[in-house]
């Protein structure tokens, strides 16, 4: 409890500052069907990335944006802070029109 405490201080003074914060989803791109669900592994580190927003409280939304160049897709999660949903519904839909 101690150390989410301390992740969720300081996620909250990034936020002082900055109105989101933008990371990957996952760590690699999307993979084809049955190829890595052989390995649990490797499927719980696709999500290590969205472990913040879960850690924190805080609201996060997951936006598909864009194709690696194998065909397939990656995104990024933007996470905003407690009760700001207006504005992470608002950024992320500016950003889903732009790409």
């Amino acid at each position: 409890m101690k150390v989410r405490q301390l992740i969720k201080d300081k996620t909250n003074s990034i936020f002082d500052k900055y109105d989101f914060i933008i990371s990957p989803t996952t760590p690699d791109v999307a993979f084809q069907f049955g190829e890595r669900d052989k390995n649990p592994e490797s499927m719980f580190l696709e999500d290590i990335y969205l472990m913040h927003a879960n850690l924190t409280g805080n609201p996060a939304i997951s936006l598909p944006i864009g194709k690696h160049p194998s065909n397939l897709p990656f995104g990024i999660q933007v996470m905003a802070k407690n009760f700001d949903e207006k504005k992470l519904f608002a950024f992320s839909n500016y950003l889903m029109n732009k790409m």
